[in-house]
């Protein structure tokens, strides 16, 4: 009922865009919490709907050769169980406040979101911090991973577009940001290397706490409670970002032929070239 509610007042507020012309623009904040971890918010009163995530520097890229598919492995154990709950009391009790849990990985990032109302951000932010530091990486677990790590492999490689840019990424840059979101058929991952890989990557310095329709200082205060405890020994280290380039033809039982191109420009962190790209590509 509850998240019958809440998509009824996603629906509703996305209505109310349309109809509205001068929408607020929503208020953007960012800080720095306790061991590190930034804290960064967007509030709009548009909604009582809001969502929070735990944004780590724990993706693809930062995976070497001796455990390529690591990320993707971590990301699958997302909402186990933990120390202090089962991973079916995790989903049945966020179902019962009307959230929406979803785990996703990008060559930069793993990012763990709760979507749920206002009133519920403190409870769904310490589940996200359970899910960092308590969460029982079980030998048991590990083995029932590998048969859904493999699925969504098979699944990835069956759909064109995602193999084609995972595909230019390889080409691009070789390593690092080449690395791809899957884990190989044929990975090397064992369920030592995922908890190596798990105590590297939840470090204070290495991850953020992002909300939306959350006030900025209940959050901050929220990750000074929830995140005393992220350590802050040797953290995840991600190969540095070189364009190699090349080319690549993959064959396919598809009728139809796609192809992408792609060139290197400069990084974002270079405002002057980025404007100009950004001009130029208009």
């Amino acid at each position: 009922m509850l998240r019958a509610t809440l998509q009824t007042v996603q629906a509703s507020t996305a209505s109310r865009r349309y109809a509205t012309s001068a929408l607020a623009s929503p208020q953007i904040q960012v800080s720095q919490a306790g061991q590190g971890v930034r804290v960064a918010t967007a509030r709009s009163e548009a909604s009582p709907a809001a969502s929070v995530s735990l944004v780590v520097k724990a993706g693809s890229r930062y995976e070497s050769a001796d455990n390529a598919g690591v990320a993707h492995f971590l990301k699958n154990f997302a909402f186990k169980n933990t120390q202090n709950r089962t991973g079916f009391r995790i989903i049945r009790e966020s179902e019962l406040q009307g959230g929406i849990l979803t785990a996703s990985i990008d060559r930069e990032h793993l990012v763990y979101t709760a979507r749920c109302l206002q009133d519920d951000v403190p409870y769904f932010a310490g589940l996200l911090a359970a899910v960092a530091f308590e969460t029982r990486y079980t030998a048991y677990e590990f083995v029932d991973l590998k048969a859904q790590v493999a699925s969504e492999t098979l699944a990835a490689q069956a759909d064109s577009n995602i193999k084609l840019f995972d595909e230019l990424h390889r080409v691009a840059f070789n390593r690092g940001l080449g690395n791809s979101l899957y884990a190989s058929p044929y990975n090397q991952i064992t369920h030592q290397k995922l908890c190596n890989y798990a105590s590297q990557a939840f470090q204070g310095s290495q991850m953020s706490l992002v909300g939306v329709n959350v006030h900025h200082n209940q959050l901050a205060d929220l990750a000074n409670q929830l995140f005393a405890q992220a350590p802050a020994t040797l953290a995840l280290q991600g190969a540095p970002a070189q364009y190699v380039g090349g080319e690549a033809l993959i064959d396919g039982p598809a009728s139809q032929t796609q192809y992408v191109l792609a060139y290197p420009t400069a990084g974002r962190s270079d405002l002057k070239q980025a404007a100009a790209h950004q001009v130029l590509g208009h």
